[in-house]
């Protein structure tokens, strides 16, 4: 009988003395914020955080700035992309475009095109400045002088300036991300690991498969979204009736063909077409200046447009709060 009743008596003690002991131990250690609960139900071992203050002194985020909310969400950065629609030395006209964005402080991420329009997008996605591409193309300006575009000679012009600049930084390497489309069969392909130098050398390339001027669709804005692009924009400079300096028929049928896809694209949403010729012939050009700030109206109306996208809430917000201090000062 003793016996039966020291093994029962065991049974109870010797659980809740080792629980006594954990939980003595635990309450010793003053260092320790971590205690260990013992679920009775079930049997398992749960962790329980204590947290005595929201400072954190070692590493890592304050636990404040780790805490996200809606607000937070709704006021982070659109990631914006840029398509420079080929527009051969129309493509001047760009960089007017880069000096409206910068004075509106609308931040492009991502910048795309294809030809010689790929130059312009290129050295605006290594210097993210409108005056330093400005510069940069004068330079180029003077380095191409008369020479024919698409012309061996222009080509390996172009290609020295190119590597001067670029070295063998790839497209995913500057400053905003480069995209440079390339057909492949019936689809439009982009590579961001490709080095800057032979994507637009390969672009300039009418004889070759891997120029989307020479042929494939440009429909590929819509793809820029699997860059994170929440906004995409395409503008385009480049006239409805073409005209060259340098007569050549492939050229001339090149970009008349994209003349009108250009015109086809006009009502798409996001898409920016312009009827007005910077230039009275597309392969050539006499002023820099001129060619670049020629645009002005069209590019105030432009950003004009992207900044309604962009805010639309806070532009309703603002007329909403001018409509009623009219009503206030009528009332008074």
């Amino acid at each position: 009988m003793a016996r039966s009743l020291l093994l029962k008596f065991s049974h109870i003690t010797l659980p809740a003395f080792f629980l006594f002991f954990a939980l003595a131990s635990c309450a010793t250690d003053k260092g320790k914020k971590d205690l260990v609960v013992v679920d009775f139900a079930e049997g398992e071992e749960k962790q329980a955080i204590t947290i005595t203050n929201r400072v954190n002194t070692d590493y890592g985020p304050s636990p404040e700035e780790g805490v996200t909310s809606d607000q937070d969400e709704a006021q982070k950065p659109l990631v914006i992309a840029l398509d420079l629609y080929p527009a051969l030395y129309n493509s001047l006209g760009y960089v007017a475009t880069f000096a409206r964005l910068e004075s509106a402080k609308v931040h492009v991420n991502i910048i795309s095109s294809t030809g010689f329009s790929s130059v312009i997008a290129a050295l605006y996605a290594k210097y993210e400045n409108a005056n330093m591409v400005e510069w940069k193309t004068f330079e180029l300006y003077q380095i191409l002088g008369a020479k024919k575009p698409f012309s061996e000679d222009w080509k390996s012009e172009i290609r020295e300036f190119l590597v001067k600049e670029f070295g063998d930084a790839k497209l995913s390497q500057l400053k905003k991300l480069l995209i440079i489309p390339k057909p492949s069969g019936k689809k439009v392909i982009f590579d961001t690991n490709e080095e800057v130098v032979k994507a637009v050398m390969r672009s300039l390339d009418l004889g070759g498969s891997g120029s989307l001027l020479a042929g494939g669709s440009h429909d590929y804005l819509p793809a820029l979204a699997q860059y994170g692009a929440d906004q995409v924009w395409r503008i385009s400079f480049l006239p409805r009736t073409i005209r060259l300096k340098h007569p050549d028929g492939y050229v001339f049928g090149i970009y008349s063909r994209l003349a009108g896809k250009s015109w086809k694209m006009k009502k798409q949403r996001g898409v920016f077409v312009y009827d007005e010729a910077l230039l009275d012939e597309i392969d050539t050009f006499n002023n820099l200046s001129d060619a670049v700030y020629q645009t002005k109206d069209e590019n105030e109306d432009f950003v004009e447009n992207i900044s309604q996208l962009l805010n639309p809430v806070s532009e309703n917000s603002d007329r909403s709060t001018q409509e009623k201090t009219g009503k206030d000062s009528g009332n008074n």
